[in-house]
This record gives C-alpha cells, sequence and structure tokens, in this order.
C-alpha cells in the first residue's frame, strides 16, 4: 500500500469518527433538551367537581364555609363554583382565603361578585378581576346572610366555617377555627390565559417539553420569553380553536392539536424545526 493510499484512509476514518461523534453529540443535546418535561394545564377545576350525595347545612344566617384546593402553576382564579342542595334566599359571595402552615384558614385575599337566591345545584361565583396566584394551597368556599344547604359525602378532607356578618364582607383574618371531617361539592376555575394569551414565565419555560392541555374556547396564544432557546412542544388541547407560539413581539408557530412539535426560539421569532404538525404562522 502506497504512503498516499495509507493517509487517505486514515483521512476517512478519523472524518467518519468526527461525524459520529457530532451526531452522538446532537443526541445528548436533544436529550439534555427533554430532561424534564412540564405539563399546562390552560383551564383547570380544582376541588370537588361531583355533586355529592348528602348535605352539609350552614344552620344559621351570616355564615361562612370554605375547603382547601391545590394550585400547581402560576395562573389566576376566575371564579368559584358550588353546589347548593336546595335553592337559597338571600345573597351570597365566593371567598378566597389563604392557608397556613398548620392548615387553617389565615388571611382574606378576596370574594366574588354575589349571587342573588342561588338555585339548587352549581351557581358560579366570579370574581370581578381574576386574582393571582402562584404555587400552593388556598381555601375556597362562600359566606351568605341565609341559611344555606349545600351538597356534600359523608367524609374527606377538613372543612373550616365560621359565623361571620355578611353585609361587612369576610373578616381578615378567618376568625374561630371550626371544622368537620367532610367533602364539599366546590370548586375553582384555574386559568393560565389573560384574554387567550397565555405569557411563560422563564421559570416556566426552564424545562425541554411542554405539554399543553385543556378544553380551548377561543384561539390561544402561547407567549414565549425573547431568549435563544430548543424546546418541544405537544398540543394536547381540545376544541376547534388554533394555538400559536410565539414572542411578545415576533413570529410564531401554530401548532396542530394532536402534534408534538420541535421548535426553535432565536430570541425574537418561534421557528418549527420538524416538518409535521407545526406550521410558521407571521
Amino acid at each position: 500500500m502506497s504512503t498516499t493510499t495509507s493517509l487517505l484512509i486514515k483521512h476517512i476514518t478519523q472524518s467518519q469518527k468526527q461525524k459520529e461523534v457530532t451526531a452522538n453529540e446532537g443526541l445528548n443535546i436533544l436529550d439534555q433538551a427533554i430532561a424534564k418535561v412540564s405539563t399546562h394545564q390552560l383551564i383547570q377545576n380544582l376541588g370537588v367537581t361531583t355533586q355529592e350525595a348528602s348535605t352539609w347545612t350552614a344552620g344559621a344566617t351570616d355564615r361562612k364555609v370554605v375547603q382547601k384546593i391545590t394550585v400547581t402553576d402560576d395562573g389566576l382564579l376566575t371564579s368559584i363554583v358550588v353546589s347548593f342542595d336546595s335553592s337559597g334566599t338571600g345573597d351570597a359571595k365566593g371567598i378566597l382565603y389563604a392557608i397556613n402552615g398548620l392548615g387553617e384558614p389565615d388571611a382574606f385575599i378576596d370574594s366574588t361578585a354575589a349571587v342573588t337566591n342561588p338555585s339548587a345545584g352549581w351557581n358560579t361565583f366570579t370574581f370581578a378581576s381574576p386574582v393571582s396566584v402562584t404555587p400552593g394551597d388556598y381555601l375556597v368556599g362562600i359566606i351568605a346572610d341565609f341559611d344555606f344547604v349545600l351538597d356534600r359525602s359523608a367524609s374527606g378532607e377538613e372543612v373550616w366555617w365560621d359565623d361571620d356578618t355578611y353585609s361587612d364582607g369576610a373578616a381578615d383574618p378567618w376568625g374561630t377555627l371550626n371544622f368537620q371531617a367532610i367533602r364539599l361539592s366546590i370548586y375553582a376555575i384555574f386559568s393560565l390565559l389573560v384574554s387567550n394569551v397565555w405569557t411563560m414565565s422563564a421559570s416556566q419555560m426552564r424545562d425541554g417539553m411542554h405539554i399543553i392541555e385543556g378544553a380551548l374556547t377561543a384561539n390561544v396564544e402561547v407567549v414565549v420569553p425573547d431568549r435563544t432557546k430548543l424546546y418541544c412542544v405537544f398540543n394536547n388541547t381540545s376544541g376547534a380553536f388554533t394555538l400559536d407560539v410565539k414572542t411578545a413581539s415576533g413570529n410564531g408557530t401554530r401548532i396542530t392539536q394532536g402534534s408534538t412539535v420541535w421548535l426553535y426560539c432565536d430570541g425574537s421569532d418561534v421557528e418549527p424545526i420538524t416538518n409535521t404538525g407545526g406550521t410558521k404562522n407571521p
């Protein structure tokens, strides 16, 4: 074998090894990018969403009751939904309280608009302005100026109640700690959306794989930070509406429902890398 042929074979072998190293590095980068997976529910019902078979009676006018919900993402509470076993005559409001380290009601956070003469079944109490919340436990319920009857289960987590004059608003802090081990049919509606736009924070964007879920009621934009990043998005939503991922001022990508798409943000625009399921959407 000539010296020239020997050098050529050595060069080809080194080039092949370099290609293998480059390919392996690329796979390592992708592995690292999706090492952590985040699931984001655009809209969630937090609490007890079934109409339980038993009942709980307040037993007096001017009384309030709350139970725990758990928030797992930064977002907004838009309303509180309560199932009454029978219709009421009077006014009621949804109430939101902080919870202390012992699991007890603490500071008052906000109340909803009033509902007059709630009907039997589910009643929705809506906040005048959605309440910003961070991950953690909260207490939601109602306060009323009439003796109300709610649907409940025979057992469950602790429910807190107290006497509280409706006309001057819910007390801050809570008051007397009365509790029962039951489960009331009460839940809160949580949303990541503001006017159908979800602006992801840097911490929310930290992971490499994002599963977006929820029943869409309008076209939604997911606004990501203006930073260079490679990530993957699975559009697991339902409803006949679109989901676009973009920066605040740049172009974005529309992701088809049921599709998983690799995206690259260059600090301005969000571009699809994979050629199926994602369409560049200026």
